[in-house]
């Protein structure tokens, strides 16, 4: 049986499509993170709404290489999860997504509304740790993206705390 035939079969039998798994996961976020395309949009066409408030927290780890979760950050980001939402040390995915100088994901993250301001638990601003992680960088294209994280930001209101 394949993972769509599974998936219909349970929610014809009256399983929420938004169940969450012990780790706070539904379905949709299986399905992204293990490549089920076929499955994803199935349950895409089928949601009634997202509770995804923790975002942040469950792409923490994924965020070392966040270049290849453009597109799943933009598709949670569409279905209700909030853009603001803190996670380890108070950081916002905004946060993260400026120090590791991903600027699509800065894009994106600002188009759905992020705090460009939003401060951490030691009261610093993605441009305050953008220009932290400047100052601590030798690799001249890295130091590039980063200048070019700190213009959006400072273009969008971004301050030094």
């Amino acid at each position: 049986m394949h993972y769509k035939e599974i998936a219909e079969f349970l929610l014809s039998h009256g399983a929420s499509i938004n169940m969450q798994d012990k780790n706070g996961e539904i379905a949709l976020h299986h399905a992204i993170m293990h490549d089920c395309k076929e499955l994803s949009k199935f349950i895409d066409d089928k949601i009634e709404y997202l509770a995804i408030n923790l975002l942040a927290m469950k792409l923490w780890n994924k965020l070392r290489n966040p270049m290849d979760f453009n597109d799943l950050i933009e598709l949670l980001l569409s279905n209700g999860a909030d853009v603001n939402a803190k996670f380890k040390e108070s950081h916002s995915p905004l946060h993260v997504a400026s120090v590791k100088y991903n600027i699509k994901l800065v894009e994106i993250l600002i188009s759905h509304g992020a705090d460009v301001n939003a401060l951490n638990e030691i009261d610093k601003t993605p441009l305050d740790n953008v220009i932290k992680r400047e100052s601590l960088e030798d690799d001249t294209d890295i130091l590039e993206k980063l200048k070019k994280v700190r213009r959006i930001l400072i273009s969008h209101g971004g301050k030094l705390r």
